[in-house]
């Protein structure tokens, strides 16, 4: 014990003779832990922001859209050609045991007010119910004027609802109601406006305050197409939703000739879409960042090599007096081992002051727990001891005569 307490007061102490060298070895391991711990962080915070938002909407919806999506895609494709037809639209409203059913029809049209553009406007063709159905999740802050009415849809009236992204853009604090807003080449009448707090979502695309709601006959008669992009789905038992899921696949089925050019999804089948998604995209980043310690390992090795040669007298009069080659090894390995510790250290501090930053600044913070923690600690000293093998090796090797030889 006392000859390991020794070994490791002679390491530290030729660290700390080389501090500004030592700092620099650890640059890279600091870099590499800082990397790896915010970006596993980071998607581990996106994960429980999106879990927290698709929960928020409550879990009796079930969501139609175009295309098969599994577990390896997203639903991206939102504007274009889509495989949901009217027809599925009325057999769907069939169903007994949904509460409502609301289809939407997606524009790509751009948004403006004279000179003035809503970039990144999310236009929505839809149905009355939008706002008691699937957007009674949504949290806002404020609502003015009125919600699309049935008279609206059953006349396509040029009415729209605009969230708050798109009134600043166009109005800035100006009030948008009874003025006039241009979809593509259609004039609108704003009738009321809500502001959305700006969080994303998966299922609407861009985030809920970018939504500009007309209703659904209109979209259809200004974009002379009956597609549509979207059917939300209200069940009022929620004990029913797996059953109506599975109905509802079995009846499209049957109306698209066998051929599953849809998908019908639960808000578990969306987190567990996006639980995929983001963990392949973390550790893919995470393996990314993984190279900054594999660099800074490198560095390690190099300086410890130089600092051997450096050291060869040393190495030489230590085993002259009675060190073994054991100790020798033991002292340049806890030396390597040390340098990468303490950078990991440094770096796991730096990352955790940075989830406070991201928080504030971005207002998702990564999720830093102890699973983090052990996995930057384990990898940083993993990376000091494969890398300080080498050099440790070649000192313990040395024969003292050639040792104190050495000039």
């Amino acid at each position: 014990m006392t000859m390991i307490i020794e070994t490791i007061r002679i390491a530290f102490r030729s660290i700390w003779s080389k501090k500004i060298r030592s700092l620099l070895t650890m640059l890279g391991i600091i870099i590499g832990v800082f990397s790896i711990v915010v970006l596993i962080g980071l998607g581990a915070g996106v994960k429980e922001e999106v879990k927290d938002q698709i929960e928020s909407i409550g879990s009796n919806l079930l969501f139609v859209l175009p295309g098969q999506i599994d577990s390896g895609t997203l639903p991206t494709g939102i504007v274009g050609s889509s495989t949901i037809t009217e027809e599925d639209l009325a057999d769907i409203e069939s169903r007994e045991r949904l509460d409502e059913v609301t289809p939407i029809m997606i524009l790509s049209q751009p948004v403006r007010r004279g000179q003035n553009f809503a970039p990144g406007a999310l236009t929505m063709g839809t149905t009355p119910n939008i706002e008691e159905s699937f957007l009674v999740g949504v949290e806002t802050d404020r609502k003015e004027g009125r919600s699309l009415s049935q008279k609206d849809y059953d006349t396509a009236a040029r009415v729209a609802v605009i969230f708050g992204a798109v009134k600043k853009s166009l109005y800035g604090e100006e009030d948008p109601i009874g003025q006039s807003i241009l979809i593509g080449k259609e004039t609108f009448e704003v009738i009321g406006w809500r502001e959305a707090r700006e969080t994303g979502s998966i299922i609407s695309g861009p985030e809920y305050s970018q939504a500009v709601l007309i209703p659904l006959t209109t979209a259809q008669e200004i974009s002379d197409s009956n597609e549509i992009h979207r059917i939300i789905i209200t069940i009022g038992d929620s004990n029913f939703v797996t059953s109506e899921k599975q109905a509802i696949e079995e009846m499209l089925l049957k109306n698209h000739d066998g051929v599953k050019d849809f998908s019908v999804l639960t808000q578990d089948d969306f987190l567990k879409l996006i639980d995929s998604i983001l963990g392949i995209l973390t550790n893919m980043l995470a393996g990314i960042a993984a190279i900054s310690l594999i660099v800074g390992g490198i560095g390690i090795m190099n300086i410890m090599l130089v600092s051997v040669t450096e050291r060869t007298r040393e190495i030489g009069l230590r085993k002259a007096v009675g060190a073994s080659s054991g100790n020798i090894l033991a002292q340049f390995l806890i030396e390597s081992i040390i340098i990468s510790f303490f950078g990991g250290a440094v770096g796991l501090t730096l990352a955790w002051v940075a989830s406070f930053i991201l928080n504030a600044q971005v207002g998702i913070a990564p999720v830093i727990d102890l699973q983090s923690i052990t996995l930057a600690v384990g990898f940083s000293v993993a990376v000091g001891t494969f890398f300080g093998v080498a050099p440790a090796v070649r000192a313990a090797r040395m024969q003292p005569i050639n040792a104190l030889r050495y000039e």
